[in-house]
């Protein structure tokens, strides 16, 4: 709560929290702390992590989460993925793919699922889905950069608005991701920073202001 409280000070409208027990369990662990959180500092959450069905959702979503994370669940039931859109609407369901080495993992980066992100891409696209999270895990936590060539693979790829996670070390890894776009000048909608606010190597509020900055190219 307190930590949650102090991002929200330095300009967080949103947080995005992961259930790490509940994505390597395949159910939610943390659901009060989350709701603390919430009820606290009034920041909107996005929430992800073993959120594998719709009553789970549904749960969730009554706590006062702003916008659910879906991964495994989405990943290997099409069905699942449409009826999450359908029921609940593009602006509260977001799908999240973490990557290593082109290939998509589940379960809290436990198990390959034998899928590519281009394999999964008509398929979220099909089913309404608008915006997507993508973190190359061999970079997350590390804070030696993103990895930049994969983020722009990514992005010139889909229609979908794309979040990005793993490896933001500062500010200037946050202009480099501005600065990618697409043919059509579709950018990176948003990018996940967690490890180098809890080291301060990146100042929120100073983040906040350079992500908003007009675009050099």
């Amino acid at each position: 709560i307190e930590v949650a409280g102090r991002w929200k000070d330095k300009g967080a409208d949103l947080i995005h929290i992961v259930d790490l027990d509940g994505a390597r369990d395949g159910k939610p662990k943390n659901l009060e702390s989350v709701e603390k959180i919430i009820r606290t500092t009034g920041v909107e959450v996005e929430l992800g992590g073993g959120i594998r069905d719709l009553a789970t959702i549904k749960d969730i979503l009554d706590l006062g989460v702003s916008r659910v994370v879906l991964g495994t669940a989405v990943i290997k039931n099409e069905e699942f993925s449409r009826e999450c859109i359908l029921q609940y609407g593009v602006e509260k369901i977001t799908f999240s793919v973490d990557m290593k080495n082109k290939e998509v993992l589940m379960e809290g980066w436990k198990i390959e699922s034998g899928y590519t992100f281009h394999s999964l891409l008509t398929r979220f696209q099909l089913v309404g889905l608008k915006r997507m999270i993508y973190t190359d895990v061999l970079t997350d936590g590390t804070l030696k950069g993103p990895n930049i060539e994969g983020i722009y693979d990514i992005l010139v790829s889909t229609s979908l608005d794309l979040i990005v996670s793993g490896g933001i070390s500062g500010v200037d890894d946050i202009r480099r991701i501005k600065n990618l776009k697409r043919v059509d000048n579709k950018r990176v909608s948003g990018i996940i920073i967690g490890k180098a606010l809890y080291e301060g190597r990146i100042d929120l509020a100073e983040a906040i202001q350079v992500a908003e900055e007009k675009s050099r190219v």
